[in-house]
């Protein structure tokens, strides 16, 4: 679970403060983007289907929180791009979400996942 506290009582300076309140320690990594670098999301470039992978070039500048490891993956939590733009990614864990696999199989453009999208948004 995590706990996010959000603070507008002055309009010119709204605070987000946030705490990971789990159960085991989280590695977390910290990554930047400048404007103008490109990203690629959910496969690293020696896979097969790299080429597949969602990209796209950064329209800002942005910090962003990542957690997980190279095994099990790397989720984008919070971030922050150059135009003050905050993202704050809330997790459910026990949601639940009918099977995937037809999507997933078929040509179409492949769905941006959860564990994306913060970071998408900030660029």
């Amino acid at each position: 679970m995590c706990t996010r506290i959000f603070n507008n009582l002055n309009p010119s300076f709204p605070m987000t403060g946030r705490n990971f309140d789990w159960h085991n320690p989280l590695t977390t990594y910290l990554y930047r983007l400048p404007a103008g670098d490109s990203i690629r999301l959910g496969i690293n470039d020696r896979h097969p289907e790299a080429q597949k992978a969602h990209h796209w070039t950064a329209q800002y500048s942005s910090v962003c929180t990542y957690l997980g490891s190279d095994n099990i993956g790397l989720a984008s939590i919070d971030g922050v791009n150059e135009k003050g733009l905050a993202v704050n990614r809330l997790e459910d864990l026990l949601a639940y979400f009918e099977n995937a696999t037809e999507i997933i199989k078929t040509s179409a453009p492949r769905p941006l996942t959860t564990t994306s999208y913060p970071h998408s948004f900030l660029n």
